[in-house]
């Protein structure tokens, strides 16, 4: 549950600040938006789609935070580019993995919950999404403008210029949450990893 409502966290951010984003970063417009939750959509059906006809032959429990930590370095790397084609291939690959937990992670629950409890569990889960989605969009347009303030604007390394706005600052922190995410869950996953016969 911490997972998957952690990991939209990181991943809502990109819906209030996609838009700054595509035009301020890669200077192309709302059409690049546009492009971009186009990758995004493509990519979460095709993670949904392939992990349903597959599911019942990957090991669930492994697979899960790789797809977790999989969103985060796949956002974490879109942030970090500065042309549209490059960053929706980035996009896209966030959307598989996203689409991937997505499955997964409400499958292991109701595998894993007894059903004295499930319909608590599965409650608790809603209100941490829609909750984690609330601090998203509110928090996450904030944060952008307080760290524009305090960005140097960009950066040279390695002889070339990264420009730091506070928007990829904010995406790359959204990737940062996705990965703390990942890793929690792999840790969690793995200490109690049921043994199969």
């Amino acid at each position: 549950m911490v997972g998957l409502g952690t990991g939209l966290i990181g991943g809502g951010m990109m819906v209030p600040l996609g838009p700054t984003f595509a035009s301020k970063v890669l200077h192309a417009g709302e059409a690049g938006f546009t492009l971009l939750l186009t990758a995004l959509g493509f990519g979460v059906a095709f993670g949904v789609l392939g992990l349903s006809a597959v599911q019942k032959r990957v090991p669930r429990e492994r697979l899960f935070p790789l797809a977790v930590l999989g969103a985060g370095a796949a956002l974490l790397a879109g942030a970090s580019m500065s042309s549209l084609a490059l960053a929706m291939v980035f996009v896209g690959a966030m959307g598989l993995c996203a689409g991937t937990v997505y499955v997964m992670g409400f499958t292991l629950i109701q595998e894993t919950v007894s059903d004295e409890i499930r319909g608590r569990v599965f409650a608790t889960l809603y209100t941490l999404v829609r909750l984690c989605l609330v601090i998203a969009l509110t928090i996450g347009p904030l944060l952008a403008g307080a760290l524009d303030k305090v960005s140097p604007g960009s950066v040279h390394v390695l002889g070339v210029v990264v420009r730091l706005p506070g928007t990829r600052l904010t995406l790359w922190l959204g990737g940062v949450i996705i990965v703390g995410a990942g890793l929690l869950a792999a840790r969690v996953l793995h200490e109690n990893e049921p043994v199969r016969p």
